[in-house]
């Protein structure tokens, strides 16, 4: 197996256990984290970098596409989404049918990951003063 067929592998790979802690991380408490740096890092590449090279630009994608092109890959789908469907089932899905269901997943993980994150320290502080309000008692006794 070539350098390029290795490539190929680790952005197939990489690329999809990224959007499934983009999807998904925000859901478990240990990976919250986590994920909400990919969902940020997802934002600059998507709208930061997309201002210049088209909205929805995808870092990984890019170079996964010059890859798969390198190796003779010429009939490649506009979003990852779409191929990973194309490569999984054999369906071709529209760009408009699928670009919204991506974003409306994305905004999903966005908001549930950053209100679930809020909830979190809200807890955190709310533990904190009850543990500093009983050392507290505990001096008075």
């Amino acid at each position: 197996m070539n350098l390029l067929h290795l490539l190929d592998t680790f952005f197939l790979l990489f690329h999809s256990l990224w959007i499934l802690l983009v999807v998904l991380g925000w859901t478990w408490s240990r990976t919250r984290r986590l994920s909400l740096a990919a969902l940020v890092l997802t934002a600059v590449s998507w709208f930061g970098l997309g201002f210049w090279r088209g909205w929805g630009y995808c870092v990984c994608t890019d170079w996964h596409w010059q890859v798969r092109r390198s190796l003779g890959d010429l009939d490649l789908p506009h979003n990852y989404i779409g191929f990973l469907i194309r490569e999984g089932t054999g369906l071709e899905v529209p760009d408009p049918v699928l670009e919204p269901v991506i974003l409306g997943a994305f905004l999903t993980s966005a908001v549930g990951g950053i209100g679930l994150r809020l909830r979190d320290r809200c807890r955190m502080t709310s533990t904190e003063a009850e543990v500093l309000t009983r050392e507290q008692e505990d001096l008075l006794e």
